[in-house]
């Protein structure tokens, strides 16, 4: 192997490219170096004072960052295997711990069907934003968010027969449930999933692919409309059981004590007197539903 051979070759695996990638750029990088190999010899240079010299002033170049510049901003084009194995390993971690946070903290099934829309919503949403950052051509993106869609579905109605007859096996319990008493299998949550599945690839074929990118730039206005939401929500998730200064000026304001209450994530009712509404969720929900109407006027006014 020659010295610029080595050099390519070891130069090149620093680099975000494929073998076939890596293969070809190796074979151009090598006739670039021996052509300025050539010039430095024209110049009186001894051949190994050239080879040298060549080396020294390439690495020097931006060689490496422009190389990998290029590969991250690279689109992929058709039915892409390693993205969609990267892209549902990604939606399941996320989906697990959006779950296992939703079970720790709720426990009513208003607040389960609520909760699991939102995190389908999340989850479809990082399919969208993921497609449309890795793929130039509209059918591209349309059938690997498409593609994605099924997949995942797939795996979160087997992964949840899978645990759910580990925990059966752990727990001694050697009754099965019925499948359809899982709560994957809930017809409100199947057709939660189907609606948002198929309102994500409806967005996905009216998207444009030539539109320049969205940056998602958050003002100090839209950080403190978040931060207010934040401390709302916290407020009502931790009354009446550890907000006592809140509770006593509740107390006094409506003339009551708090006996029993029954809350939701939507809201909370109180001594079956008073109904106390999440305005902390409500707001966020607004602030997203408002960036997403901004989003969507701002590309329309765009392509006019």
């Amino acid at each position: 192997m020659s010295e610029f051979k080595k050099y390519a070759n070891k130069l090149l695996k620093k680099t975000e490219l494929n073998r076939l990638e890596k293969d070809d750029l190796e074979n151009e990088l090598v006739e670039h170096l021996n052509n300025m190999k050539d010039d430095y010899i024209k110049e009186g240079m001894s051949e190994k004072d050239s080879i040298d010299m060549t080396i020294k002033n390439f690495n020097q170049s931006n060689f490496i960052k422009e190389i990998n510049n290029f590969a991250l901003n690279k689109k992929l084009t058709g039915i892409n295997i390693s993205y969609l194995l990267k892209i549902n390993i990604l939606l399941i971690l996320i989906y697990l711990v959006l779950m296992i946070a939703t079970f720790s903290l709720f426990r009513t099934n208003q607040d389960s069907t609520v909760l699991y829309f939102l995190t389908i919503c999340f989850i479809l949403f990082v399919n969208y934003n993921y497609a449309i950052n890795h793929f130039e051509l509209k059918k591209d993106i349309i059938s690997n968010i498409s593609i994605t869609c099924i997949i995942f579905f797939l795996i979160e109605k087997i992964g949840i027969v899978i645990l759910s007859k580990i925990y059966c096996v752990l727990s001694n319990n050697l009754e099965f449930n019925n499948l359809f008493d899982l709560y994957v299998f809930d017809f409100k949550k199947i057709l939660i999933y189907l609606i948002t599945s198929i309102i994500v690839i409806l967005i996905s074929i009216y998207h444009n692919p030539n539109s320049t990118k969205r940056n998602f730039k958050l003002s100090t206005m839209d950080i403190s409309i978040l931060f207010l939401s934040l401390i709302l929500n916290i407020i009502y998730f931790l009354y009446p059981n550890r907000l006592y200064l809140l509770n006593l000026i509740i107390s006094k304001l409506f003339n009551i004590n708090v006996n029993f209450f029954d809350k939701t994530l939507l809201y909370m009712n109180i001594n079956n007197q008073i109904t106390i509404i999440n305005i902390g969720l409500l707001l966020l929900l607004l602030f997203i539903f408002y960036k997403f109407i901004s989003s969507i006027l701002e590309i329309d006014s765009k392509k006019k």
